[in-house]
């Protein structure tokens, strides 16, 4: 059994490997605003501390609620527990590098702690279940101050936040594991970028993502594997139309469990942007982390390499209509027509470490930061995880 999961394992990461992308071209990439394989490189929050800590690798090993959202299969609840996690995630440049003197370089922020909540409940014959909510894209952006002639200014931040609310069913068979996600995904989107207009739009619509995993547990080897569908969701208010696509991800991964307490994780992800737009390449990320238990200490580091899928230029859509009544001609910043998206390939390293403050019972601290010279992402990110139990002994 462990030769044919590791067979399957390398056929796997190999076909990923040689996948030939299309070439990024000059056009229309009719995308939505802050919703995009683009924005994603900073959007996207690093949900599970623990696996954060070791280049958020780890779908091969089996965890609490916490590991749920990343694959089903690995989630264990042995004892009823819930966990939370915050985040703190810097300011960044934005990736747009059209500006001129007239409009300096903007920032994306991300001023949103709470990233995610969980309740893992007690298992029965080894089926076990749990339901969690995560806060799984994030961004603002610190984009217009619009000067209009005899009107005064027009203020506008325009925000996207992707709520998942999950329920987690997991079943263990001997070596094999399987398990399923039911995932509720809300798309909100406030002041959506509307060049040419004035008014404010907000959006949001509500998509169903059902999520499979697989973990096959070998005691020196693990491979786990998860697989997300393709989903799309479409908005619609006054003059703004478009879809919102969550491509299809594929999550693979190995863990070598060498003696005393040393692990090896090996994760990779593949994301397939150019289902949400023809110039997109397909996104192919390499993970790799360490840990080692040291009595009530863990510490772990790690490396995740995210490849960019799209640097040029591209159309930036222009909503004037003069016949409506949200128009005005006069911005005191010019209307551009086309932007142009730098490269935001990240080389990412991460640490940190997990400590045991109660009873089974965990604090978990990771960060990360790329050091590429890309971008600017960094993250700090601490998670406790409680069980019921100790709770009530403490009373």
């Amino acid at each position: 059994m462990k030769t044919i999961a590791f067979k399957l394992f390398t056929v796997f990461v190999f076909s990923v490997i040689f996948i030939n992308p299309i070439m990024s071209q000059v056009n229309d990439l009719n995308v939505p605003d802050l919703c995009n394989g683009v924005i994603d490189q900073y959007s996207r929050n690093y949900l599970n501390t623990s696996m954060v800590a070791r280049g958020n690798t780890g779908i091969a090993i089996t965890d609490r609620i916490n590991v749920a959202i990343y694959n089903p299969a690995a989630f264990r609840s042995n004892e009823s527990h819930f966990a939370f996690q915050f985040i703190v995630k810097d300011v960044a440049d934005e990736f747009n590098t059209y500006n001129t003197q007239a409009r300096p370089r903007k920032e994306y922020h991300s001023p949103f702690a709470v990233s995610f909540f969980g309740i893992g409940f007690n298992s029965y014959n080894d089926f076990h279940t749990g339901i969690s909510y995560a806060l799984t894209r994030s961004i603002e952006y610190n984009s217009f101050l619009r000067s209009l002639y005899g009107t005064g200014i027009v203020d506008t931040y325009p925000t996207f936040k992707e709520h998942q609310f999950t329920i987690t069913f997991a079943k263990k068979f001997g070596d094999l594991s399987f398990g399923a996600n039911g995932n509720v995904v809300l798309q909100t989107f406030y002041d959506y970028r509307n060049e040419g207009k004035i008014d404010m739009i907000d959006l949001s619509e509500i998509k169903f993502i059902p999520q499979l995993g697989v973990l096959y547990e070998g005691g020196i080897v693990n491979v786990g594997a998860s697989y997300k569908p393709k989903v799309k969701a479409k908005f619609r208010e006054k003059y703004i139309s478009f879809e919102t696509i969550n491509p299809t991800t594929i999550n693979s991964g190995i863990t070598f469990n060498a003696q005393k307490g040393l692990k090896f994780s090996f994760d990779v992800d593949y994301v397939l942007y150019s289902e949400t737009s023809d110039y997109f390449d397909d996104q192919i990320s390499y993970k790799f982390g360490i840990q080692k238990k040291f009595n009530a200490f863990e510490f772990k580091v790690g490396f995740m390499h995210i490849p960019s899928v799209y640097e040029g230029k591209y159309t930036i859509n222009n909503y004037i209509d003069t016949e409506n009544d949200a128009f005005h001609p006069n911005f005191y910043d010019e209307i551009l027509d086309e932007g142009l998206f730098i490269d935001t390939t990240q080389n990412v390293l991460t640490f940190g470490t997990s400590i045991n403050v109660l009873k089974n019972s965990i604090l978990h601290l990771a960060y990360l930061t790329d050091i590429s010279g890309n971008t600017d992402i960094s993250q700090f990110s601490t998670s406790l995880e409680i069980n019921f139990s100790a709770l009530r002994k403490k009373r």
